[in-house]
């Protein structure tokens, strides 16, 4: 919803005020930002932990041991 601020009678949108709109969009940008940060550092925490791990090459092994049963492919 446009922020409204009445300024000798006229309406005036953010539109109107480009200073108002590129604080918006730096906000934003920020708010995106950190968000980004906080999902990169939760996934390199998962991409480091070792029962993870532990449990992604016991399945490679599984994928393995099954190409080699049933004749490569």
């Amino acid at each position: 919803m446009p922020d409204y601020s009445f300024n000798g009678g006229q309406a005036k949108t953010e539109a109107d005020d480009p200073a108002a709109r590129r604080e918006r969009v730096l906000a934003t940008a920020a708010d995106t930002l950190e968000r980004l940060e906080q999902q990169a550092a939760e996934h390199r925490r998962w991409l480091n932990d070792p029962a993870r791990r532990e449990r992604a090459e016991s399945a490679q092994e599984y994928i393995n041991e099954t190409r080699r049963r049933n004749g490569g492919a």
